[in-house]
């Protein structure tokens, strides 16, 4: 069973509180920004990607149909 003071959600936010309760202080897990499009069509590559790509038909630039 995970201890729930530790975690992205956890109590503990310092590495000395961390270290006093034998756990591994990690101060950035992530250090990048996932960009997602997911109105793109269904291409990966098109859907994380680093620039906002153009949506692969003219239905999904209109998808009201007005």
């Amino acid at each position: 069973m995970a201890d729930g003071r530790f975690g992205f959600e956890g109590e503990i936010a310092s590495a000395m509180r961390c270290a006093a309760a034998g756990g591994h202080f990690i101060p950035q897990a992530f250090g990048w920004m996932v960009h997602v499009y997911p109105f793109t069509g269904n291409n990966l590559k098109r859907i994380y990607s680093l620039k906002s790509p153009q949506p692969e038909s003219q239905a999904a630039l209109n998808p009201r149909g007005s």
